[in-house]
C-alpha cells in the first residue's frame, strides 16, 4: 500500500515512475495503475540491475529520488549509482 502512494503522489507532483515488481502479481498490479507507471522492472530472479535500467530509462540521467518500500531489494550502492 505504501508503494502505491508513493506512485499516487510521484504522478500528482507530475514524476515520471520508476518502479520495481518482486513477483509477476505486483508486476501485472503496477502494470495496471493509471496514469501508467514509466517502466517496471522485474527484479524478482535477482538478476537485474536496477541501476542500469534506471540509467537506460532516463536516457543516463539517473533518478532524483529512491523509495524503497520495504522489499530491501536496493543496496545502497546501487541507489547511489542510479542517482543523478
Amino acid at each position: 500500500a505504501f508503494g502505491t502512494i508513493a506512485i499516487q503522489l510521484a504522478h500528482h507532483r507530475g514524476a515520471k515512475v520508476i518502479s520495481t515488481a518482486h513477483s509477476l502479481e505486483d508486476k501485472q498490479h503496477l502494470e495496471r495503475l493509471r496514469p501508467s507507471i514509466a517502466r517496471v522492472i522485474d527484479v524478482s530472479n535477482g538478476k537485474v540491475h536496477v541501476a542500469e535500467s534506471c540509467l537506460e530509462e532516463t536516457g543516463g540521467l539517473g533518478v532524483d529520488i529512491v523509495i524503497d518500500a520495504g522489499g530491501g531489494y536496493l543496496r545502497t550502492e546501487q541507489m547511489q549509482e542510479v542517482g543523478s
